[in-house]
């Protein structure tokens, strides 16, 4: 379950649920991906919150409070339910 604020755009973040259980390598079905523009902010010069809520039957992410996308079991790629790490990164490029 992850959050990208990406670099395409000043307003961007993707929103990202992956399963790979048992999975030896990537393939297109483990992920399923979402792309958000947030109007009105830019995302790289601001600070803002980021959020999810991960729960059996659903996630749901954040930004600023505001719900910008949820992801049902049963749809589509699986709830992960086993036990995760919380990791944040900084990329920075031609910084």
């Amino acid at each position: 379950i992850d959050i990208e604020v990406t670099g395409d755009t000043q307003n961007s973040v993707t929103t990202n649920v992956l399963s790979a259980d048992n999975t030896p390598s990537w393939r297109p079905g483990i992920q399923s991906s979402r792309k958000h523009w947030v109007k009105g902010a830019n995302l790289r010069n601001e600070f803002h919150d980021y959020a999810f809520e991960w729960l059996p039957d659903r996630i749901s992410w954040y930004i600023d409070g505001h719900k910008v996308r949820d992801h049902f079991r049963g749809r589509g790629v699986p709830i992960p339910n086993m036990a995760a790490k919380i990791m944040m990164n900084l990329w920075i490029f031609n910084g």
